[in-house]
């Protein structure tokens, strides 16, 4: 018999810390989990996957305090069964975003918005629901701005007019 690899419906985490991480696929994602795991020992971690991106998490799974929910950025209710929306959003404490389109194409600026702005302001929604969260991170790529020449850019110094070089620049 397959062993199923989505949550529905709960499963309980003894911790102290209920962790929900987005992008865990990704280059930033899949670097953070050894780290929030390593520093968590008491955590039950969430990570929100799309299903056609779950066998890159094969290896993360052995740790029985790691849980996949079906869920993606770009569905409106960001978790795609309402029982695991239900059930997570009372228990959140902490909640690291990483999702992020890279596409640097003019043919691809719509689905660059959608991702990057749409749905981190879809993700802010959801954690507006709930009363346990006492972290929002949000991890972003390093390149953000074109043109700057200081090594290090603080976000009030960056010009609010200053033209971006490709639609990733400008969704950031």
């Amino acid at each position: 018999m397959a062993k199923k690899v989505f949550m529905t419906g709960s499963t309980e985490f003894s911790g102290k810390e209920v962790i929900v991480l987005t992008g865990g696929t990704g280059f930033l994602g899949r670097n953070w989990i050894p780290k929030i795991l390593e520093s968590n020992p008491d955590c039950g971690l969430y990570i929100i996957s799309r299903t056609s991106s779950k066998d890159k998490l094969s290896g993360v799974l052995q740790d029985k305090r790691v849980k996949l929910i079906e869920g993606d950025v770009l569905n409106p209710n960001v978790i795609n069964h309402d029982s695991d929306k239900n059930y997570l959003k009372d228990k959140i404490t902490r909640f690291y975003h990483t999702v992020s389109s890279t596409s640097f194409f003019e043919r691809e600026r719509k689905q660059t918005f959608e991702t990057n702005v749409a749905g981190t302001e879809r993700v802010i929604k959801f954690l507006e629901q709930c009363p346990n969260l006492k972290k929002f991170i949000y991890i972003s790529t390093a390149y953000t701005k074109n043109g700057l020449q200081a090594k290090t850019a603080k976000e009030d110094f960056i010009p609010e007019r200053q033209i971006a070089g490709n639609p990733y620049e400008e969704s950031k």
